[in-house]
């Protein structure tokens, strides 16, 4: 689920999320403030991943204006005293990603945008890697790649649909190993 709102409706949101569902981790859009984030990160146990800068083209319309992104990295970084925040940065941001990367050091990044919207999987790896898994495969780089569209068959092409996730899904997880090389990524 992806949330962002006042304080109050946030916490109603977290309690729902976290306590009822079990979820452990959510996305939430930080544009709203602190107030709007903190009852997520009062769960000290689960992760809440904050937009940062998006793969969508619509980024632009805000994130990249003023480097507005590297504010929001700057103070989730501040906010998140208990190491339970992440970022989303899409795939197809390049050279933004170090850059981000070098505001959250140790934070852990969702990144959507390998498949369908074509981001480079090897360049994100290369500039979004924390810098502690560079050349150790036993520690954790701090990627997680989201792919949705990647491994969606097309309605019209008459595929089993589960069977063509599945492969499709099988192929990312080779392609991640293989690329990665720190360990399982499924």
């Amino acid at each position: 689920a992806k949330r962002g709102d006042i304080g109050s409706t946030a916490r109603m949101y977290a309690r729902a999320l976290f306590d009822h569902l079990g979820a452990d981790a959510v996305t939430v859009n930080p544009l709203m403030g602190r107030d709007s984030a903190e009852p997520f990160l009062d769960y000290t146990d689960r992760l809440t991943y904050f937009l940062v800068l998006t793969s969508n083209p619509g980024a632009s319309d805000f994130l990249l204006v003023d480097g507005l992104y590297r504010r929001i990295a700057a103070a989730l970084t501040f906010w998140a005293e208990h190491g339970n925040a992440g970022f989303v940065i899409g795939a197809t941001r390049g050279d933004e990603i170090r850059e981000v990367r070098h505001l959250g050091r140790d934070v852990p990044f969702l990144v959507p945008g390998v498949g369908a919207q074509g981001g480079d999987l090897e360049r994100v790896i290369e500039l979004g890697a924390r810098a502690d898994s560079v050349g150790d495969e036993s520690v954790d780089p701090g990627l997680l790649f989201h792919v949705t569209r990647g491994v969606l068959p097309d309605p019209e092409s008459g595929e089993d649909v589960g069977e063509a996730i599945r492969a499709r899904a099988i192929a990312w997880r080779d392609r991640l190993r293989e690329v990665m090389r720190y360990g399982d990524p499924a």
